[in-house]
Order: C-alpha cells, then structure tokens, then sequence
C-alpha cells in the first residue's frame, strides 16, 4: 500500500513538471519557426508573419521607399496656371529665336509678302525667314502661305505637284538672308529646298527609276551635295539651339563623306567661305550665339519635372 502510494506521488510529480515546462517555459526560436511543431504549428506561423508585416509597415511609414525618395526629389506638383506658365515663356522664347521650323510667331504666318518685307527691313529678322519658307512652300504647291509655319502643323510633308523654279530661286535667297542675320535654323531648310527640287526632277524626268538607280545620277548627287553643305554648315556654327531642342547632332558631316561626288568639297568649302564674308560684312562673327535666359532654363528644368506630376 506505501508502495502505491509513492508511485501515485511519483506520477503526480513528473505529471506537474511536464506541465509547466510545456505552458509556463518560454519558447524557442526552432520552435516558433518549425513547420512541425505541435503546440506551435499553424498558430505560431501565422502570428510570425503578422509581427513581420506590421514590422515592415511600420518602418514604410518611418522610411519611405527609394522609389519614393525619388519622386519626392525628382517631381513637383504643378497647377494648371504654373504649367501655362511655363508653357508660355518657353514657347515665346522658341518663337522669337525660331529655335525649330515651325516655330514663328504667329502674326507673321498671316502677313502678306510686301508685309514681311516691310517686317523685315524694319529689323525683324525672322521675317526673312517666314519669307523664305512661304516661297519655298509656293514653289512646289499653288498656295503661299506655309502651313508648315506655327502651331497647326499638318502632319506630314507635302508633296511636289509643280515646280516654279523662280519661286525656289526667291526662298533661297530669304532663307539665306535669315540666316546670315542670326536665324540659322534657315541654313537647314535652305538644304531641304535641294531635296524637294531633287525629288521633282525625278518625278517629272525618271518616273519609272527606282530610287536606288536615281540616287546614281549626277543630278540627284549634286543636290545631295548641296543639301548636306548648308546643314553641315548649320552644325558648324550655330551654338545653343541643340541643347535647347535636346537633340543630337544629325551627323551631316558623315554623311557628306559617304556621298560619292568629286565636287562636295568644293560645294562645302565654297559655303562656308561664303557666310565667313557675309557674316563678317553684317558685322558678325561666325558662330551664332544662342543667348538662353536664365528664366527659360528654369522653365525647361521645371517642365521636364510635369511628366511624374501625376503622382501629387
């Protein structure tokens, strides 16, 4: 009977440690993270991924993602108003320097010839220039006002359906007026006019030649020839108005390498002699300068920023 009786004690012993080790002692990390635990299968698993997601808010809120770091630094939040703004003084600025082709102040795209004359002796040197691209417009279509010249750009080119060879005659001599009086954007459509009349010529003489047996004749050689020497000469002395546009150079040069012509280097040599003497005979020097406010560049750095504006 005593011996039951220590048996029974023994039980309710070894019974009562057992239990506080499994309720009362503090878990183990091999425990909490093993997908076999008993006591802490399912339950501890979940509660594992709760603490770490709730970690990880938090630290969000503290410590925002680089990607928003980013946004933060690189984008702003713009009203309507500001991007109007901004939107006007770059584009005046444009307009007034005739920084691309099409972009001319309005009014002049509406004058007449003998007002743009007028514009232009009156010193508004882009007058020359609109004068130039209405006759080179004139010159292979019946109307006279380009309407490649301001906001409303037709998309496209227009094609040739005659030839005036007085009126391309007129265009090049405006646009080269233009660009000797600080509007070099003229020298490349000076070079377009060859293109255009190259183009014609095939039409109207070869109709049944491919492209690739007319690009062998000596006509269509020596307008490339042509072409390539006003806007190789475009790269070579204007300064200012690529970094503004943002875009590279077109690489003229090297393409006036590969042209296989005897006379490019006297059509680019004769050229360039060419504006040395005007330029230096209007009192100029031979590299454009592009003068950029300080005002346009903050407008240009701010507007590059209204792309990741949607973010605010």
């Amino acid at each position: 009977m005593k011996i039951k009786f220590l048996l029974l004690a023994l039980l309710v012993f070894l019974g009562g440690y057992f239990f506080i080790d499994k309720k009362g002692k503090k878990p183990s990390k091999e425990n909490l993270s093993s997908e076999n635990s008993i006591e802490f299968g399912v339950e501890a698993k979940n509660d594992k991924v709760a603490i770490q997601n709730n970690y990880q808010f938090e630290q969000e809120k503290k410590e925002p993602s680089k990607e928003v770091i980013f946004s933060q630094k690189e984008c702003y939040a713009f009203s309507s108003s500001d991007k109007e703004y901004l939107n006007q003084v770059v584009t005046k600025f444009t307009q007034e320097n005739v920084i691309f082709p099409s972009s001319v102040l309005p009014y002049l795209t509406e004058l007449s010839e003998e007002q743009l004359i007028l514009e232009f002796e009156s010193g508004n040197n882009s007058a020359a220039y609109v004068l130039g691209m209405n006759h080179f417009y004139s010159s292979y279509n019946s109307n006279w006002h380009n309407p490649y010249l301001g906001s409303n750009v037709p998309s496209g080119e227009g094609k040739p359906i005659n030839f005036e060879s007085e009126a391309m005659e007129k265009a090049r001599e405006w646009l080269w007026k233009a660009a000797i009086n600080d509007i070099p954007i003229a020298l490349l459509e000076l070079g377009n006019t060859y293109r255009y009349e190259s183009a014609f010529y095939k039409k109207e003489n070869f109709p049944n030649w491919s492209d690739s047996d007319f690009n062998e004749s000596d006509f269509y050689k020596r307008s490339k020839s042509k072409e390539l020497a006003y806007k190789v000469l475009f790269e070579e002395v204007t300064s200012g108005y690529r970094e503004l546009s943002g875009k590279p150079l077109n690489d003229y040069e090297s393409q006036m390498d590969k042209l296989q012509f005897e006379g490019k280097i006297e059509e680019i040599e004769g050229i360039r002699r060419l504006w040395s003497l005007r330029r230096s005979e209007a009192g100029k020097g031979k590299i454009v300068e592009l003068l950029i406010p300080k005002e346009v560049n903050e407008s240009i750095a701010r507007m590059k920023k209204l792309e990741c504006s949607e973010f605010y």
